[in-house]
């Protein structure tokens, strides 16, 4: 083999990509007061976990997960059906702000029956601490 052309990687795929060349450009004309280019390029990290099954969760329970904690169930405002137990899931605020990524420590369906116990162990946080604050 010569060459290897990644052409996928979850959202993102060769038909939306941009070289580093394109990027530097897009700075350049930043800096001089025109940051149309830079917007196109640089995507909000709420894309990058688009296909990952996701959980919005209530305002109060925001902080909390931003200082590590796990995912309680009666944070839990809405999910999506289709989570299985291990799977890697985007947490989000209800305004569809990133939080953290963690690992589902139950299905979809036991998150809907119970109302207390864990749901996700949380594995990165992305949200600064205080963001959301009561």
């Amino acid at each position: 083999m010569v060459q290897l052309v990644r052409t996928q990687v979850g959202p993102f795929n060769d038909k939306n990509w941009h070289s580093l060349h394109d990027l530097k450009d897009a700075y350049e004309t930043y800096k001089e007061g025109n940051d149309k280019l830079l917007r196109e390029i640089i995507v909000p990290i709420e894309f990058s976990v688009q296909t990952l099954p996701r959980i919005w969760v209530f305002d109060s329970t925001v902080d909390p997960l931003c200082h590590g904690a796990d995912l309680s169930m009666p944070g839990i405002s809405k999910l999506e059906d289709y989570i299985e137990e291990r799977d890697l899931v985007a947490i989000l605020t209800l305004k569809n702000e990133l939080i953290c990524l963690g690992e589902s420590l139950t299905t979809a369906k036991k998150m809907y029956k119970n109302s207390s116990g864990r749901a996700v162990k949380t594995k990165k946080v992305f949200m600064e601490r205080k963001t959301y604050t009561n």
